[in-house]
């Protein structure tokens, strides 16, 4: 019973050291992800003004704001989706 809670402290103690590491890492995980969300939102929008753009205003695909899928029905190819 006293090596299971000496055990048990130890582990304790161990835990609590490692916690700020992994609480940074969380918070900076957590801001990365709020970065590519925006990011993301932001090509939806761009890739809908370039299409619009290469083609002169006409529809070349089927193209919504937050789908992210890009389906090219004529013969454009855009470079960068590679």
């Amino acid at each position: 019973m006293t090596d299971e809670l000496e055990s048990t402290k130890a582990e304790r103690e161990c835990l609590e050291t490692e916690q700020p590491v992994l609480a940074q890492k969380f918070r900076f995980y957590q801001e990365l992800r709020g970065y590519v969300t925006d990011l993301v939102e932001c090509l939806d929008e761009k890739v809908g003004s370039y299409i619009s753009f290469t083609t002169g205003g006409e529809t070349q695909g089927v193209w919504t704001p937050g789908s992210h899928i890009l389906n090219i029905t004529s013969t454009m190819r855009l470079g960068f989706f590679v």
